[in-house]
């Protein structure tokens, strides 16, 4: 019915009201912060693909444009993301030959981070930045 049909759009206007909250990303298992990531980029028409969970060689979400490839790797740590996932991340993205990458992190990063991922072609997002990207936003980190 008609009343049916208006409760259901707004009850799912408040979920994604709500996916922009930093409540809802806290609140996921680390697999399912990797679904909803993957689900982000493709709501911008990214053509974004979850590996297989486990033996993923450090990449948790890739993204392909014809013979590009960018790489994403998320981290639902309680802590703040050190220098060491840092540096094997950047080893990660050189090995897969990818354009670049991308590593959003549920905590945030340490100071010794951030210093650490001076290459033009590898951010370090929190996730409170993440669901503040649009299109644009997106776009200056994949690079297309």
């Amino acid at each position: 019915s008609f009343e049916y049909k208006k409760l259901l759009n707004y009850l799912s206007g408040l979920f994604v009201d709500y996916k922009n909250k930093i409540e809802f990303w806290q609140n996921l298992s680390w697999q399912n912060f990797e679904l909803e990531v993957a689900k982000r980029f493709k709501q911008f028409g990214y053509n974004a693909v979850n590996t297989k969970l486990s033996g993923d060689e450090g990449v948790d979400v890739l993204i392909t444009n014809n013979d590009r490839k960018f790489i994403v790797q998320c981290k639902a740590m309680k802590n703040k993301v050190g220098p060491s996932f840092v540096r094997d991340f950047i080893g990660t993205v050189g090995i897969q030959k990818a354009s670049g990458g991308v590593m959003i992190s549920l905590s945030g990063f340490s100071d010794k981070s951030l210093e650490t991922s001076n290459y033009q072609n590898l951010f370090l997002i929190s996730v409170e930045d993440f669901i503040l990207l649009d299109k644009n936003g997106l776009s200056g980190v994949v690079g297309w």
